[in-house]
């Protein structure tokens, strides 16, 4: 009877266990397919591939979202003063409204902003002619006006949105016409003319022999 308990209790013991059964200690390294894999209880693996997955793709989405430096540093730089330089002078403007309109004292902060908008136009900040094309439009709305606050909001909006901007492209000159719209005005103001009338015009050809034309003439 002891030999036969004996027995029992052997192969009971050596019965293969499931693996929730396993114990397994902190640090101790579990045997699969051949390969030994540390397994933690406080951390457990699976924890550390989904956390270091959200990692690698939210890095990856910050880095596509971020805009590529300018390869002209000192340009940019040159760029981000004259930006500067026009708030400034937009902050000038408190004192010098009368009503909605700027009076005759503020005359000299719109001289000096247009002086800085020429100088923003041969900046040569950006690829291509899209600054100027941006300067161009904003000038179109300042030149030779009778400023209100409207004149200066959009300005005050269109040179922070440029100041941060490494890129410049066609989506820059849309925002500036868009920016022109939200303070109702006239984005054919100034050079650019919209059409009031539409001439429509018939071709017809000619015969050189038709003498009862001529006649006619």
């Amino acid at each position: 009877m002891a030999e036969q308990r004996f027995l029992t209790n052997s192969v009971s013991w050596a019965g293969p266990a499931t693996r929730e059964a396993e114990p397994i200690a902190k640090g101790e390294p579990a045997a699969r397919g051949g390969q030994k894999i540390e397994r933690s209880i406080s951390e457990p693996s699976s924890l550390k591939i989904a956390t270091s997955s959200v990692a690698g793709e939210g890095q990856a989405s910050r880095r596509r979202g971020l805009e590529k430096p300018p390869k002209d540093i000192a340009v940019y730089r040159t760029f981000r003063r004259l930006c500067d330089r026009i708030l400034d002078e937009l902050g000038k403007f408190g004192p010098f409204f009368a009503g909605d309109q700027v009076s005759d004292e503020g005359v000299e902060v719109v001289a000096e902003i247009e002086a800085l908008l020429e100088e923003l136009y041969t900046c040569p900040h950006g690829q291509g002619e899209f600054l100027k094309r941006v300067v161009v439009a904003v000038q179109s709305q300042v030149n030779n006006a009778d400023w209100d606050r409207r004149h200066v909001t959009f300005l005050r909006e269109i040179i922070r949105f440029l100041r941060v901007r490494y890129l410049l492209d066609e989506g820059t000159v849309d925002a500036c016409y868009d920016l022109m719209k939200e303070q109702g005005l006239d984005r054919f103001r100034g050079t650019i003319g919209e059409p009031r009338a539409v001439k429509r015009y018939r071709l017809e050809e000619v015969d050189e022999n038709d003498k009862s034309r001529e006649t006619n003439d």
